[in-house]
């Protein structure tokens, strides 16, 4: 895995589980491994799916600035959803 990409779901709840409900369904159509963690949301795409799943979170509300890289081996993903 080249990087995975983090970003901070909405403080309002109602808008935070919106959003966490698009962009799994979304990932999860294009077969790319997403899942959150104490309000983050966390894409781990292959390197040829980082564009097209930054280009995606985009176009479901967040903002191109709130999206980070973060290495792979600093990911704690025991929240599966």
């Amino acid at each position: 895995m080249a990087e995975v990409l983090e970003a901070k779901l909405s403080s309002d709840v109602v808008t935070a589980d919106s959003q966490r409900a698009q962009v799994l369904s979304a990932m999860q159509e294009l077969g790319i491994p997403a899942s959150t963690s104490n309000g983050i949301l966390i894409v781990e795409p292959q390197a040829e799916q980082i564009e097209q799943a930054r280009d995606l979170m985009v176009r479901l509300g967040f903002s191109a600035e709130d999206i980070t890289t973060v290495d792979p081996s600093a990911v704690d993903m025991d929240e599966e959803l």
